[in-house]
């Protein structure tokens, strides 16, 4: 609004999300249709494999856009990212940090699959 009161602008907030980067970052739940703290160990597998594909033609677009200007350097490239946070466990972090109440049933989750080792 200016001094007279006017609009002279706006601002469409509809697709507007505010969330640490991790959380953009985090693999992929809804590729299977279901929520993660519902998941099966069968649930979990499909999963797997869905999410294979889904890195795989990610990468394939990533490496057509480099040299664009519109993809950073492969460090930096969000299927490297994903697939980090599927050996790290910040996806299972991550679900846990936003589910609020389903933490526990993606804490057990976790467990139950032994996605990865902090015993290293």
């Amino acid at each position: 609004m200016d001094k007279e009161y006017n609009i002279v602008g706006l601002g469409d907030w509809e697709f507007t999300y505010a969330a640490p980067t991790e959380y953009q970052c985090s693999l992929a739940s809804w590729l299977i249709l279901s929520k993660p703290h519902t998941w099966s160990q069968e649930d979990y597998d499909q999963y797997s494999t869905q999410l294979d594909l889904f890195l795989e033609i990610l990468e394939e677009e990533e490496n057509r856009r480099l040299g664009t200007g519109l993809i950073a350097e492969a460090e930096a490239r969000l299927s490297n990212v994903i697939r980090q946070g599927k050996l790290d466990g910040t996806f299972w972090f991550a679900q846990c940090a936003t589910s609020g109440l389903f933490f526990n049933e993606l804490w057990e989750c976790f467990e139950k699959f032994d996605l990865i080792n902090f015993h290293s």
